[in-house]
């Protein structure tokens, strides 16, 4: 028996479908569909387990949007699957393209990653469950042949995911990566990105029951004969003469319907789909039909030809899927449930995800009832072996009310004495980040706001999404507050987390974002990027600065070079700032070298310097309200940054420091961010795990802190948690810093010890009457945080009890 279960659907979340074939005997699992931004999450929300995973197979065209999460998805596959083999199957070979361009944030040892390109349909794919045939539909006949080597590519990723290395030599294994970051791409002319792909999956059939009594009865001895007749092989007797035949004995084998998944990008692919001669010729089959409509099909348009389509195949079951019809509740229950207990703790600094029921009108009204809307919430389709029909089980869409009552029935909040119905006016409220006013007693400094989209560290977790943060910048204009709004590091689908805390009104955020600052090229820093660029220029067109890593520009101009790509707009209307041009010591970019060079020099090869060009800042200032940034190298990885911003708000400065990911950085503290009115600072360990955080370069929660104080900043934001604190972090480390300032170095004296700010700088009088003054706050996800409220939050917390906070958010369910 085989069941198939709906991973994602397209709503706020997730931008296109996936779902998961499990084979129920051995629970072997097949992805398919599109990894998109916020799989990864999904899996873990969904408890998806992955160690009998055994591929992914891709649909429809090659884009961002598809297959923005396969590099996070991949590296959670192979956490759990240890070196097992992992297939990725797909229909065109620009897929080993893409996969290269990971070259500068992927690294990892010992996968065993086969890449599967079938352009053939005649060509079947057989696996120990089922046998696929690939179905590339063009609605024209491409210019290119896709008939282009790709051994150049192979040989790239198999140095972003070496198999065959000694483990015992990480150093060697990382100065290998180092080079093939270096490694400049082979063009792509001649690959053509026009064809969308298909599958039709045909399983294998259950072998029919062995019947040992009437084998007995014909003559045949137990042993070999047995094996020979179970198998489908006929046996002679050792009379000589006589011969059995397996279909005397064996029962008719039972096949399982076929399950056919088309993806439609858009609305002239539909009928050279569904006319293709193999789907035609198997149609008396196919028992169930997935059809995963793009965004991009007019639905008024294509609804006649569907209809003809349903109507004449009444004997299949059909799941469609389309952004306008799918619903648009929330995927992160777990997460949703944690910002519902501190909206209710602290309603002024946070905003309940929003979600709707649908995201338009019924579509299956209009059809026969064998036709059904892809839902995540629905129950997993059953395949059985000898029935020609896949058994769906429609579930009732809960309301949004009803979604929020159950996640308040689960979180305590009654026993704290806090109803539901001091909750209920908050669903769907997004006046935090829609609307403000400056009151006579506020400045405009007051007014300076921090969203806190995502505040983990490595990897998305159930409770926190990967790193990524708003700073909007306030000023008037013809006396109405404005805003100009910059993102700080993008990690994976920061666009879902911006959709959902603004809700319908989210185009008027990127109206106003004017910057994207990204601070290194770790994946959990900015793999939500794309997304957000090709976003923006949906509803604003005025420039878009990105200051960024070198290398970040590089990766962009690899992607804009895939021909016919559906989201990444062209570069030219970017302006691109390298984070060197703002550095107190700039150091040149590095040329790259072809892989064949690179691989087979003899000794190490130097790629060649390239002098930094300086492009002139003066726009950008004036459109972002700037009159400086500066930044400096981090203390994690290469070409890691921290930066100073300097705003003029008022006509008075205001700084922002952020740190990006780093130990405590002296330089940070004393010339980037001294004197900084704001300090966003990562905090990812807990003071116990100091190891840690000197190997992995990282800062603990105390250590930020006290950069903070050399910093004589006014007021710090902790964000960058680990996952290990998916929904508190120790809130205890302020007063630890103070028993270190104070002298009373017992308790906590190992820390001191081994952490450099602490056993180097002391604070001086100044410093020390600042840090009595500082505001300090912990983010989390979809945190709303006014310059002028950021004090509040451990004097309510205080007021509330922390043992009480503590007990709040306990809970026995095993973290993700």
């Amino acid at each position: 028996m085989f069941e198939i279960t709906t991973v994602a659907h397209p709503n706020d979340d997730l931008n296109h479908p996936l779902i998961v074939v499990e084979e129920k005997i051995n629970s072997k699992k097949f992805f398919i569909g599109s990894v998109t931004e916020g799989i990864q999450r999904t899996v873990n929300e969904r408890k998806i387990k992955l160690p009998k995973s055994e591929s992914v197979f891709l649909t429809g065209k090659l884009s961002w949007n598809r297959i923005g999460g396969l590099p996070g998805f991949l590296l959670t596959v192979f956490d759990q699957k240890s070196r097992d083999s992992f297939f990725i199957v797909y229909g065109n070979p620009l897929l080993k393209y893409v996969i290269a361009t990971w070259r500068y944030f992927i690294f990892r040892v010992g996968m065993n990653l086969d890449i599967k390109i079938v352009q053939d349909q005649e060509e079947e794919l057989i696996t120990d469950s089922f046998r696929a045939n690939v179905i590339n539909i063009s609605p024209a006949k491409p210019k290119a042949t896709n008939n282009v080597s790709t051994s150049l590519l192979d040989a790239i990723i198999c140095h972003i995911f070496p198999l065959n290395i000694n483990l015992n030599n990480y150093s060697e294994n990382r100065k290998n990566f180092d080079r093939i970051s270096q490694v400049k791409l082979p063009t792509v002319d001649g690959l053509s990105n026009s064809f969308s792909t298909n599958y039709l999956i045909d399983f294998h059939p259950v072998r029919g029951k062995f019947n040992v009594k009437k084998a007995i009865e014909l003559g045949v001895p137990k042993g070999k004969m047995f094996a020979q007749l179970t198998k489908g092989e006929d046996v002679l007797l050792p009379d000589g003469e006589t011969v059995v035949k397996s279909s005397d004995v064996v029962e008719e084998s039972k096949s399982f319907p076929k399950l056919l998944v088309l993806d439609i990008p858009s609305d002239e692919y539909l009928e050279p789909t569904l006319h293709n001669p193999l789907i035609v010729s198997s149609s008396k089959d196919i028992g169930i039909v997935y059809i995963f409509l793009n965004e991009k099909c007019n639905l008024s348009r294509i609804h006649p030809i569907l209809l003809n389509y349903f109507n004449a195949n009444p004997h299949c079951q059909f799941v469609v899927s389309h952004k306008d019809i799918t619903n648009n509740l929330i995927n992160f229950t777990g997460a949703s449930l944690v910002s519902l207990k501190l909206k209710a703790l602290f309603p002024n600094f946070f905003q309940l995800p929003y979600s709707s029921l649908s995201n338009g009108t019924p579509f299956n009204e209009k059809f026969a009832s064998n036709v059904h809307i892809l839902n995540t919430r629905s129950c997993p389709v059953v395949l059985k072996p000898g029935s020609p029909d896949a058994v769906i089980v429609e579930n009732s869409l809960e309301s949004v009310n009803q979604f929020w009552k159950a996640r308040f029935d689960e979180s305590l909040l009654d026993t704290f004495g806090i109803p539901f119905d001091s909750i209920e006016p908050y669903i769907n409220d997004n006046k935090l980040v829609t609307s403000g006013s400056l009151s006579d007693s506020e400045t405009l400094k007051d007014k300076v706001q921090v969203v806190t989209l995502g505040t983990g560290s490595s990897l998305p977790s159930k409770y926190r999404n990967v790193i990524s943060t708003i700073l909007r910048v306030p000023y008037t204009q013809d006396g109405k507050l404005q805003y100009r709004s910059i993102i700080m590091d993008g990690g994976e689908n920061t666009i879902g987390s911006i959709k959902r805390i603004y809700g319908p009104d989210y185009p008027r955020f990127f109206k106003e974002l004017q910057c994207i600052y990204l601070s290194h090229l770790h994946a959990d820093h900015h793999l939500g990027i794309i997304s957000l660029i090709e976003e923006r220029f949906k509803h604003n067109n005025t420039n878009l600065y990105l200051i960024i890593p070198w290398q970040y520009e590089t990766f962009l101009k690899e992607w804009s070079r895939l021909p016919n790509q559906d989201d990444l707009p062209d570069l030219s209307r970017l302006k691109i700032f390298s984070c060197e041009q703002f550095h107190t010591n700039p150091h040149p970019s590095l040329e790259q070298v072809s892989f064949e060079r690179m691989i087979n020099a003899k000794q190490t090869i130097t790629p060649k310097k390239i002098p930094l060009q300086r492009s002139s800042t003066e726009t950008m200032f004036k459109d972002l309200g700037l009159t400086g940034i500066q930044t400096c190298s981090a203390i994690h990885c290469e070409w890691a940054y921290s930066v100073g911003f300097t705003f003029d708000i008022g006509g008075d400065p205001f700084k922002v420091s952020y740190s990006g990911d780093t130990r405590p950085n002296h330089r940070f503290a004393f010339e980037i961010g001294k004197n900084s009115d704001l300090l966003i600072h990562e905090a990812t360990l807990e003071d116990e795990l100091m190891e840690d955080a000197l190997s992995k370069r990282h800062s603990t929660i105390s250590e930020a802190i006290y950069v903070s104080m050399l910093m004589t900043a006014r007021k710090l934001i902790l964000t960058h948690f680990s996952q290990r604190y998916p929904k508190l972090p120790d809130m205890d480390s302020l007063k630890k810093v103070w028993t270190f300032i104070d002298g009373n170095y017992d308790e906590n004296l190992e820390l001191f010890q081994k952490s450099y700010v602490f056993k180097k700088f002391q604070l001086d009088a100044q410093q020390r009457f600042n840090a009595k003054q500082m505001g300090i706050l912990y983010a989390f996800d979809n945190m709303v945080i006014n310059y002028n409220e950021i004090d509040q939050q451990l004097q309510q917390i205080d007021a509330f009890g922390r043992e009480r906070l503590e007990l709040l958010f306990s809970s026995k369910e095993k973290e993700l």
